[in-house]
């Protein structure tokens, strides 16, 4: 038997072994504990926004999402004017929005995009915890004065910062408290934020999903080697320990 040859078997065989610890240590160990949150005047815009995104694309078609959570206001506001802040949280306390867009790609890479009236139609919005059966987020098509406002001023704002990709995403207001007057979707815990859309004539139909918590909310945290980890992590991709 060659060396080299030897050397192949025997990474093979560690390879498969290092797996079968990790089956059985997923097995058998409990969901690690989360870091400890961040303050919210500390917490980056610019990674809550890329956290609370999902997108799905294909030669002819694209759907992308962004669930926006109160969070997200007290982090972008709350260091520029807290008292803004504290008022735009009082406005949304019960609600977090959801900006959708959708659009079928021509053979050209032109957009056509879907209007606010159909992405209505075939919105659900919904909150999974592990295994249990999905809530839905009722949307919320008459919402009061102060918060139609608020949605109403973000078109224009997007649209000069993205173009027609801002103009066109439609915003959706989503009614986060539970029958029991908590909050319903909470970005520090486990579970998912599902957002689907029915098929259209062009498309069929798009599940996308918004795996929490959020890791921009948190204190960072890292593997054995150095290299950051992110919340929903339970183990490291690189060395298959726990976190």
């Amino acid at each position: 038997m060659s060396s080299s040859w030897f050397d192949v078997v025997r990474v093979t065989l560690v390879v498969i072994a290092a797996a079968a610890v990790m089956g059985c240590s997923s097995l058998s160990s409990t969901v690690p504990a989360l870091p400890p949150h961040k303050p919210l005047a500390s917490v980056s815009v610019d990674d809550l926004i890329a956290d609370t995104q999902v997108i799905h694309t294909d030669p002819f078609s694209l759907v992308q999402a962004w669930w926006i959570p109160l969070e997200f206001w007290q982090a972008s506001l709350g260091r520029i004017n807290p008292q803004l802040a504290q008022e735009v949280s009082a406005i949304l306390g019960d609600y977090s929005l959801v900006a959708v867009v959708q659009a079928d790609v021509s053979a050209l890479g032109g957009f056509v995009f879907y209007s606010r009236d159909d992405l209505q139609q075939r919105l659900r919005v919904q909150w999974q915890v592990d295994d249990a059966e999905p809530v839905s987020l009722d949307l919320v098509t008459e919402p009061n004065v102060a918060v139609r406002n608020l949605v109403q001023q973000l078109s224009p704002l997007l649209s000069r910062t993205m173009g027609d990709m801002g103009r066109n995403l439609q915003f959706f207001v989503l009614n986060d408290r539970a029958a029991d007057g908590g909050r319903l979707v909470d970005p520090y815990r486990r579970g998912q934020v599902l957002i689907g859309l029915s098929a259209s004539e062009t498309q069929p139909a798009a599940q996308l999903a918004l795996e929490l918590p959020l890791d921009a909310l948190f204190e960072r945290r890292y593997c054995a080697n150095g290299k950051p980890a992110r919340v929903t992590w339970r183990f490291c991709p690189w060395d298959g320990r726990p976190l």
